[in-house]
């Protein structure tokens, strides 16, 4: 008399995985096999070095955080440490430059000599938009790189350093621009004097109309919008809020006693 073989269903979704895939049965490997999405398979691929220790490699056309922390750091997702100890936007990394390798934040890595918040000149009535006084890594001007102008600075900073108002004024506008700006503020200064403040990773907690000081937290660093990597962009417009009344932030802050770089 033949008996009725019963498979558990369980069972049945293990066979499935092990003959599309050619791996062993097992439940361990059904539910690797069906929770692994593209991204985390990326994220797992073997690395061909693995940096223990901070390195130096230099820098080559096609290169990202991306592939760095693939290729050394064992995965995809360890590319902000990267990003971090080096403070390029990725869509800037500069060819021909030393790149710093450093795979976990917390692994010590040589330090440029700090700077000094930026202090403006008594009665001035500005201050640096960073707490941390970072230079510029990217400056207005045209990029030979993409044949784009760039209206503003860019500070490449970790995701939530405080950004500050650049001067005393009234919050004129704060909104999200997708593909752009992200979410952003833009501070009146009184006598046609406007700053902008782009990619923060959420909007400001200041509301519309209200008054802020020199220095006041207006929000946080981050990477919405258009950007690569956490960083502020920093506008001054004189005029108006139009790109056409754009003008380069560097000298307008220097002459008030502000060195942001560039």
């Amino acid at each position: 008399m033949l008996r009725r073989l019963l498979v558990p269903a369980a069972a049945l979704s293990v066979l499935s995985i092990s003959l599309a895939t050619g791996a062993p049965a097992g439940p361990a490997t059904a539910l690797s096999a069906a929770r692994v999405t593209p991204n985390e398979r990326a994220a797992s691929t073997p690395a061909l070095t693995t940096a223990a220790a901070p390195i130096r490699v230099a820098v080559v056309s096609g290169d990202t955080y991306g592939r760095w922390a693939t290729r050394y750091c064992g995965g995809f997702s360890r590319w902000p440490a990267i990003q971090q100890a080096n403070g390029w936007p990725e869509r800037f990394i500069p060819v021909g430059a030393s790149a710093l390798i450093a795979c976990a934040s917390s692994t010590p890595v040589p330090a440029s000599p700090p700077r000094a918040p930026s202090s403006p000149p008594s009665g001035s009535g500005w201050v640096h938009p960073l707490a941390s006084g970072k230079h510029g890594n990217s400056c207005y001007g045209w990029r030979a790189s993409t044949g784009s102008f760039h209206g503003g600075v860019d500070m490449a900073q970790p995701y939530g350093t405080t950004i500050r108002a650049a001067a005393a004024g009234v919050i004129f506008r704060k909104a999200y621009q997708a593909g752009g700006a992200g979410y952003y503020v833009v501070i009146s200064h009184g006598g046609g004097v406007f700053t902008l403040y782009m990619h923060m990773p959420s909007p400001s907690p200041l509301p519309v109309g209200a008054h802020v000081a020199a220095g006041q937290s207006i929000g946080r660093v981050g990477a919405t919008g258009n950007a690569t990597g956490p960083h502020l962009h920093f506008e001054v417009r004189l005029g108006g809020t139009a790109n056409s009344a754009r003008v380069n932030p560097a000298p307008f802050m220097a002459a008030r006693g502000v060195n942001i770089g560039c």
